[in-house]
């Protein structure tokens, strides 16, 4: 991912320099086909790709991956049958295939251990939290008999077989399955994707209605992080932007370029993946602005995006590319070193005296 330096003024040129060349991955190129998903007949819209964002409880969420219908197709290796009670109550047998809600976690760079809860969002409006322990710890099963032993007399899967044969399951989102009250066997063959993306959850046992919270087109997933991430997170800016002397001042007591700092370091511990920087060098002395320039090529061996707006050529010396534009037209696009050796070409647009 790119980080771009912007000099961007009315009618003076403009230098956009860039640590890296941003690359565009488009679920429309990518192999293989997404499987066919069409609007169900109970209105709901099944959604076109699937956004995880973290965040922490009473606070703002901030995305970390999007993932597209191809995406999540190419990554589902989970071909399982889930059993479920529905409201009536009547029993359901559903065959899916998924990704593992753990996968998505991994792939999106979050770790389980560190996960308080999630909540999940459908495109109909429809929202169902659940806590990481419930969800990822506590043991769920797919109860195989759950129709064979349904008892009609009391609404129940309360025969003494219901029980047996239980398979241990993961939690995942379902790009294709197909829910059926009394199926037996059930059919995989029967799958759509009208209902992606479908949370889909083992039973903890036979008699608890459950298949309300099985989310369908689900199109987000917030994921909270827990109280002690957030200091955590703030210790680890404090320490990369070396303001530690900051952490109990009084903000009216510091100078322009320490508050610009810790400015900087409030956006930081967001931790987002997408930075849009105004004159960050703005303020700082020479080593502030030696720091921030390390700070932010740190942040592109993180996969960060950073796009910094500046008024000073020489801030951008730093970065791995660099735009410069001329009234609103795109003047050069090269490698830094390249740009800056020419002198000649600098001077003429008199970038440097």
């Amino acid at each position: 991912m790119p980080i771009m330096k912007l000099n961007w003024k009315p009618k003076v040129q403009k230098v956009v320099a860039c640590l890296a060349i941003m690359t565009i991955a488009c679920g429309l190129l990518a192999s293989g086909s997404p499987r066919t998903a069409n609007a169900s007949d109970t209105g709901g819209i099944p959604a076109a790709s699937l956004v995880l964002k973290t965040g922490y409880a009473g606070g703002s969420y901030t995305t970390v991956k999007t993932f597209t219908n191809a995406e999540l197709c190419a990554m589902a290796n989970i071909q399982q049958t889930y059993s479920f009670i529905d409201s009536m109550p009547a029993p359901i047998q559903d065959p899916a295939l998924g990704v593992k809600l753990t996968d998505l976690l991994t792939d999106a760079d979050i770790g389980g251990s560190s996960v308080q809860g999630f909540t999940f969002y459908s495109t109909d409006g429809y929202i169902t939290h659940f806590t990481e322990q419930a969800l990822l710890e506590t043991p769920r099963y797919y109860y195989p008999n759950i129709v064979t032993d349904w008892d009609s007399a009391t609404g129940a899967a309360d025969l003494p077989g219901a029980a047996g044969g239980a398979v241990q399951v993961p939690t995942i989102l379902a790009v294709e399955d197909n829910w059926e009250r009394f199926e037996n066997p059930p059919d995989f063959n029967a799958m759509t994707g009208d209902m992606a993306f479908r949370l889909m959850f083992g039973q903890t046992d036979t008699q608890t209605p459950d298949a309300s919270r099985s989310a369908k087109w689900v199109r987000e997933i917030d994921v909270t992080l827990p109280p002690d991430r957030i200091r955590e997170r703030v210790d680890q800016v404090i320490a990369l932007l070396g303001i530690e002397a900051f952490r109990e001042a009084d903000p009216n007591r510091l100078s322009g370029g320490e508050k610009h700092l810790v400015a900087l370091a409030s956006v930081l511990a967001l931790d987002p993946p997408v930075l849009v920087l105004d004159e960050v060098m703005s303020g700082l002395d020479a080593g502030g602005r030696m720091m921030v320039a390390e700070v932010l090529k740190t942040l592109r061996c993180q996969g960060k995006t950073v796009i910094a707006v500046e008024h000073d050529f020489e801030s951008v010396a730093f970065a791995d590319r660099i735009l410069v534009l001329d009234g609103g037209a795109i003047a050069r696009w090269d490698r830094t070193e390249l740009i800056l050796a020419d002198r000649d070409w600098l001077a003429a647009r008199r970038l440097i005296y």
